[in-house]
C-alpha cells in the first residue's frame, strides 16, 4: 500500500509538472499574441491605419495624437497637464457652493458650461483640428478657465475638472458622428435618452462601415532621411523651444517646479535626434459594402528603436473629421 501511495504521488507530480508547462506555453502565446496586437508601433502600416481610423470613425483626433511623436518622450497626458493645463490649475481656492451637492443647480450648471465648452470645442477642430494642437490646447483652456468663471462663479480647477470637460466634448463629438444607442434606467425599461442618428448614418446608411488600408509609397533612403529630420528639426523648434518663455507668461518664476515642468515637456518634442527611417504613406477609408473611398490621407511615419511614429508636424487631417 506504501508503494502505490509513493507511485501515485509521484505521478501527481509529474502531472502538475506537466500543467504547469502547458499553462506556460499557453500564456507565453496568449502574451505573445496581446504584444503583437496592441502594440502596432511596431509597424509603420499599422501606426498610420491606426492614426487615421481613430479620427474617421468617431472623430476622435485627440486621442489619434497619441500615435504621433507627441507621445514619443512622454505620456501624453502628462504632456497635456504640464504644458497647457498647470496655467490654471487653482486647488487652493474654494469651489462655489453647489458643486458636489448633487443638486439641481449643479447639474443644471454643469450640463451648461459643457455645453458652452462643447460649442467652442467643435469651432475649434472645424478649424485646423488638432493638427495645430499647440494653438487648440492653449485656446481650449483658457477658455474652460473663463467659462467656469463665469457660469460656476469661482476660480477653482484641477486636472480631473479639465480632462473630464475635454473627454466629454470628444465623446459628444464622436456620437453626433456615429449616433448612439438609447440609455435604458436600472430597471431595464425605463428609457433615460433615445437613441439617435448621427451623421455618418444618415449619410451612408444604418450599416454602415469604414475600413481603412495603408499602404507605404515612399521609403525614404539614407540622403531623403537626413532631409527629413533636418526639415523636421525647423518645424518643431520654435515649439519645442518655447517652453521657458510660456513658463514665464505663466508667471512660474517663484514656482520652481511647474516652470520646469513645462519647459520639459515642450523640450521633449523635439526627437530630431532619434530618427533612424522615414516612410511616406497613402491611407484610404472606404465603405465595407463598396469600392468607394470616402476619405484619403498622405502621411509620413519615422521610427525611432523599434517603433514608428506619425510625425504630426507634416499632415493634414482636416479632411478626415467629416469624411
Amino acid at each position: 500500500m506504501k508503494a502505490e501511495n509513493k507511485k501515485s504521488r509521484f505521478n501527481l507530480k509529474i502531472y502538475a509538472f506537466a500543467v504547469i508547462l502547458f499553462l506556460t506555453a499557453v500564456i507565453v502565446v496568449l502574451t505573445v499574441f496581446t504584444f503583437k496586437s496592441r502594440y502596432n508601433a511596431f509597424s509603420p502600416e499599422k501606426t498610420a491605419q491606426s492614426f487615421v481610423d481613430g479620427i474617421v470613425q468617431t472623430g476622435d483626433g485627440y486621442n489619434a495624437f497619441k500615435l504621433t511623436l507627441v507621445s514619443k518622450n512622454q505620456k501624453y497626458g502628462t504632456f497635456i497637464t504640464d504644458a497647457y493645463m498647470s496655467p490654471y490649475v487653482n486647488e487652493e481656492t474654494e469651489k462655489a457652493a453647489f458643486v458636489g451637492t448633487g443638486s439641481d443647480e449643479e447639474a443644471e450648471k454643469t450640463d451648461e458650461l459643457y455645453g458652452v465648452m462643447y460649442d467652442h470645442f467643435i469651432s475649434l477642430i472645424s478649424g485646423k483640428g488638432f493638427d495645430d494642437y499647440d494653438a487648440f490646447f492653449t485656446d481650449y483652456f483658457k477658455e474652460l478657465s473663463d467659462v467656469r468663471k463665469n457660469i460656476f462663479g469661482d476660480e477653482y480647477m484641477d486636472t480631473e475638472f479639465m480632462f473630464s470637460v475635454l473627454e466629454s466634448n470628444v465623446d459628444r463629438f464622436g456620437k453626433s458622428l456615429t449616433g448612439s444607442d438609447a440609455v435604458l434606467a436600472a430597471d431595464g425599461k425605463t428609457v433615460l435618452s433615445e437613441a439617435t442618428k448621427g451623421l455618418y448614418q444618415e449619410r451612408y446608411g444604418d450599416e454602415y462601415k469604414f475600413v481603412t488600408f495603408a499602404e507605404v509609397t515612399e521609403d525614404l533612403d539614407d540622403a531623403a532621411v537626413k532631409e527629413y529630420i533636418a526639415a523636421y528639426k525647423e518645424r518643431i523648434a520654435p515649439l519645442a523651444s518655447s517652453g521657458e518663455e510660456r513658463a514665464k507668461a505663466a508667471g512660474f518664476e517663484s514656482d520652481y517646479d511647474k516652470a520646469e515642468a513645462m519647459i520639459a515637456a515642450f523640450k521633449k518634442l523635439d526627437c530630431s535626434d532619434e530618427i533612424v527611417a522615414v516612410k511616406k504613406l497613402s491611407v484610404d477609408v472606404a465603405l465595407d459594402a463598396s469600392d468607394s473611398v470616402v476619405a484619403s490621407l498622405e502621411l509620413y511615419v519615422v521610427k525611432i528603436g523599434s517603433s514608428w511614429y506619425v510625425d504630426e508636424t507634416n499632415v493634414d487631417t482636416t479632411g478626415l473629421y467629416y469624411n
